[in-house]
């Protein structure tokens, strides 16, 4: 299969995660099944494991888009890696955090997700987690981030720091450009340099489009 094939129908699915009220668990596994009739069980592997421009898989979406943990096992089920990282360092489990999806948390936990991934901003699954996910869920990310490091192989190994990574520093500058929340968290840190009009006719017309794109039912966050 082409790159370009394996992207698109990669990106449908994410979609498909995406609009949760458009789109049930099961109709997501059916096209998941059809995908592994057409091109086989290895092939829908590579298609599920594999990112958009930012490195969001189907199981980044579904995890920070869906309430249930069940999309998750199902994904997992047809091999979906647990601890993919999106460009900026950004996992699963982060993302679940970071949306208060409790459930998912203690469930991506249970399944071995990697509670010391450290993002492009510094952030972990248990620092997103404070203030949003339930004290059940908590109090999982924090046993987990105790025990993780010594069952496997000491907490230096099981660290992946992507504050210093040359390409996740790059991702993040990207995002910054096109994501109003942090560009009013920079501009409440520092004012931001003006911006000129052909910059500023650029970024609406992106704004616009991703509005478009979105039809209402949260497809932004696919990007």
């Amino acid at each position: 299969m082409e790159d370009e094939e394996r992207y698109s129908i990669s990106n449908t699915l994410r979609g498909m995660c995406a609009r949760a009220r458009r789109f049930t668990v099961q109709e997501v596994r059916d096209h998941l099944l059809e995908v592994g009739e057409r091109f086989g069980e290895e092939e829908r592997e590579r298609i599920l494991n594999t990112g958009n421009q930012n490195g969001k898989t189907v199981l980044h979406c579904a995890c920070q888009l869906r309430e249930s943990p069940e999309i998750a096992a199902m994904l997992l089920g047809f091999g979906a890696k647990i601890n993919a990282t999106t460009r900026r360092g950004h996992t699963a489990l982060i993302f679940a955090s970071g949306r208060g999806r409790s459930d998912t948390v203690i469930f991506l936990l249970q399944n071995g997700a990697n509670p010391l991934i450290i993002t492009v901003t510094g952030d972990t699954a248990e620092s997103m987690a404070v203030g949003k996910v339930n004290d059940e869920a908590l109090g999982a990310l924090r046993d987990a981030r105790a025990s993780w490091g010594r069952d496997h192989g000491g907490e230096e190994a099981s660290h992946l720091d992507f504050r210093k990574s040359a390409d996740a520093l790059k991702a993040q500058e990207e995002h910054c450009r096109t994501c109003r929340l942090c560009q009013e968290e920079m501009r409440r840190r520092k004012p931001l340099p003006p911006e000129s009009l052909e910059a500023g006719e650029r970024r609406r017309a992106l704004e616009t489009s991703i509005a478009s794109a979105a039809d209402g039912d949260g497809l932004t966050e696919v990007l």
